[in-house]
């Protein structure tokens, strides 16, 4: 038997549908013979707040597909922390938080809000979008939660694709002399992070080659941290 999802239900003082109930209930009773679970409930049943009710009782995250998402779960369940990108944040009227650490080479200010965001998703539960920020706020040395609820989870399979596939072309960086072994990838990894941290240095005049140059070098460093400690999670194939 699992957590009792009823108890607070999604904090709204609501009362729960049927709908709602059922599906709840039917996850409590099965919580012990499975590591993930597929909850399908037709439109306008209240998803969001299954979703909600299984974060109190659990402490999971929630993960959307798109903005409008997240700022849905927002506007129903105020108070709640939640992480978008940069750009949704402002550190001051006229200047995004994306716009300040671009101008101020990575560096954010005292008071970065999106940095107090991601600083409070490793302490309660928080709504994301995209996956990415999940992912890259988890490898920042917090603490993964147990329990992760993925809204819209037909969009799970691109997200992860999207998030977790890294193409290496010969035309941009050459090319390893072995893809299948890991440790000659890993050391060939390294040093094009390198040459790309030095590629950066000499473009910080120009704002958006720098943020283009530090967002391939944030994907192929948490891939070469993957290949290094977790191997066996990976494929690696080439395509002539």
């Amino acid at each position: 038997m699992g957590p009792d999802f009823l108890r607070r239900f999604d904090g709204s003082c609501r009362t729960p549908r049927p709908v709602q109930k059922d599906a709840l209930n039917w996850l409590s009773q099965n919580w012990d013979k499975g590591n993930a679970f597929a909850i399908s409930a037709p439109v306008a049943a209240g998803k969001s707040s299954i979703a909600k009710a299984i974060a109190l009782a659990t402490g999971a995250h929630i993960i959307t597909p798109t903005n409008l998402l997240i700022d849905q779960y927002v506007d129903s369940f105020p108070g709640n922390n939640f992480l978008k990108g940069k750009k949704h944040y402002s550190c001051t009227p006229q200047m995004s938080c994306y716009e300040w650490v671009n101008e101020c080479e990575q560096k954010a200010c005292e008071q970065c809000p999106y940095t107090a965001a991601k600083e409070r998703a490793a302490l309660e539960p928080t709504f994301f979008n995209p996956m990415s920020y999940w992912y890259y706020t988890m490898t920042e040395g917090f603490e993964t939660p147990d329990v992760l609820v993925v809204d819209e989870a037909h969009t799970l399979a691109s997200s992860l694709s999207l998030l977790c596939g890294l193409k290496i072309r010969k035309s941009e960086y050459g090319f390893p002399p072995n893809t299948e072994d890991e440790l000659t990838l890993t050391r060939w990894m390294d040093e094009i992070l390198e040459k790309l941290g030095k590629l950066r240095s000499t473009h910080k005049a120009d704002k958006k080659k720098v943020a283009e140059i530090s967002q391939e070098m944030m994907k192929l460093r948490l891939t070469c941290q993957g290949l290094k400690e977790n191997p066996q999670n990976y494929a690696i194939w080439t395509e002539k």
